[in-house]
């Protein structure tokens, strides 16, 4: 039975620049023909940085998801998230304390999350927000 939907993530981009854009996914694939996972299965979502024009060179730093449960959905700012986690490249603590079936992924690239053991209350929009650093390169001759 077919309970679980993936509305896929409410991106907000975090310190980027112009020429980044973020490109996001769910797998499996969720639209018009397929939009559920089976309840048990696992699902992820995965935003990708690209970099374009200018030579630009950033990387993705961390990442944070959010979720509210889809009774939770409308109920305002204020009202805290029902699965909060976190995620960093590196040197900085990475976890998902709300809910311990996430475990989470960053690279120079891209950030994503796998949910295991998906139920109903997965439904409904995850929001990702991915800080990015930009890297540069400059050459100094003595």
């Amino acid at each position: 039975m077919k309970c679980v939907g993936i509305i896929l993530i409410s991106l907000m981009l975090v310190a980027s620049y112009d020429a980044a854009t973020v490109t996001c996914r769910s797998d499996p694939t969720t639209d018009e023909d397929q939009q559920a996972v089976d309840d048990g299965d696992t699902f992820t979502l995965t935003c990708d940085l690209t970099n374009t024009g200018n030579n630009n060179n950033d990387h993705v730093e961390s990442c944070s998801w959010n979720h509210y449960e889809p009774l939770n959905e409308d109920r305002g700012n204020t009202y805290v998230p029902d699965i909060e986690c976190a995620y960093a490249l590196s040197g900085q603590s990475s976890n998902c304390p709300s809910d311990t079936r996430i475990t989470g992924t960053v690279n120079t690239g891209s950030c994503s999350i796998q949910v295991s053991n998906s139920k109903p209350e997965d439904t409904g929009v995850w929001e990702a927000k991915i800080s990015t650093v930009r890297l540069i390169t400059q050459n100094i001759s003595l």
